[in-house]
């Protein structure tokens, strides 16, 4: 195995359309209700790589994604962006085992899977908390313009 080869971290994350809201009012006394449901329907997913901390090849669906859409991700926008022989080090989600694995193999780069349940080893989980933190902190409800504006060039 050579050394030196450039480590490139995967992952994705979910985006409700609406910002996160960690406190509701009711009169005094009383239990709040929520009529609706802010975070579990009409969310953009964000699948994305990270190299020397910064953030590329994002991809934004507003949709599940499922293994058809990360193959066609891997494919179309990570493999033309990552460096050269680089180890991709992706996480254990059913959808990642597709035929992304092949595609990044036949172009020369090697797939290092996370042990289950680990996310803490995946660095790009500390630039995805940053961002939802930059989105709560500053209320943007436009994803595809946070990601513009907030995620290095």
């Amino acid at each position: 195995m050579r050394r030196n080869r450039p480590v490139v971290y995967s992952d994705g994350s979910g985006f409700g359309k609406s910002c996160y809201r960690p406190y509701a009012y009711a009169p005094k006394s009383r239990r709040c209700y929520v009529l609706h449901d802010w975070q579990g329907h009409h969310q953009t997913n964000a699948v994305g790589a990270l190299f020397h901390g910064k953030l590329f090849a994002v991809g934004l669906f507003d949709c599940s994604i499922d293994r058809r859409i990360f193959d066609a991700w891997v494919e179309r926008i990570l493999i033309p962006e990552l460096p050269q022989n680089s180890v991709v080090v992706m996480g254990n989600a059913t959808f990642h085992k597709g035929r992304a694995s092949a595609l990044l193999k036949e172009k020369g780069h090697t797939v290092l899977w996370l042990p289950p349940y680990s996310p803490d080893l995946n660095q790009i989980e500390k630039k995805r908390a940053w961002i939802k933190g930059v989105r709560n902190r500053l209320r943007i409800t436009d994803v595809d313009w946070l990601f513009r504006m907030y995620i290095d060039k």
